[in-house]
């Protein structure tokens, strides 16, 4: 974070630095400008005077801007901090240990409710399945079964 806040730092100076050359170059075209053409007097000064305003103003907001993202980082820091405190306290909470028993009883409750979907399912499809097949023995439409005949079979 302290590497970001130097390179946008950098930047912000880089970029006034550029602003002050623009702004000087333009002020001395102006002054050229004016002699050049034998303008001089109050209207020359208001020109001068708005670059170098306008020059102050571009500064100000950059200054501005550059104090904002600063407490920007500055609160990001802080926020790091209290997470890494949270992390360290939270990795020093005792671990409760599973007994044996607690261990046993939840693989039983689990094969039981295991063993009682099956059941459900069983009886869920097993009476309308044997309604809808035919006995062992004769030939549907489709499909022939081979196996001896199925005597429970009632028309």
């Amino acid at each position: 974070m302290r590497m970001r806040q130097a390179q946008e730092n950098e930047a912000s100076n880089r970029e006034m630095a550029d602003i002050s050359l623009k702004s000087r170059e333009a002020v001395s075209r102006a002054r050229t400008s004016a002699g050049e053409s034998g303008v001089a007097g109050a209207s020359i000064d208001a020109l001068l005077d708005d670059y170098t305003r306008q020059e102050a103003d571009y500064r100000v907001a950059t200054m501005r801007q550059q104090e904002l993202r600063d407490v920007n980082t500055g609160l990001a820091l802080t926020d790091a901090g209290y997470r890494t405190q949270n992390n360290l306290i939270g990795i020093n909470r005792p671990i409760n240990k599973p007994s044996f028993i607690e261990g046993v009883l939840s693989t039983a409750s689990a094969g039981m409710a295991g063993y009682r979907s099956g059941l459900e399912i069983e009886k869920m499809r097993g009476p309308a399945e044997a309604l809808n097949r035919a006995p062992k023995g004769t030939t549907t439409t489709q499909y022939a079964s081979y196996a001896p005949s199925y005597t429970g079979y009632k028309a």
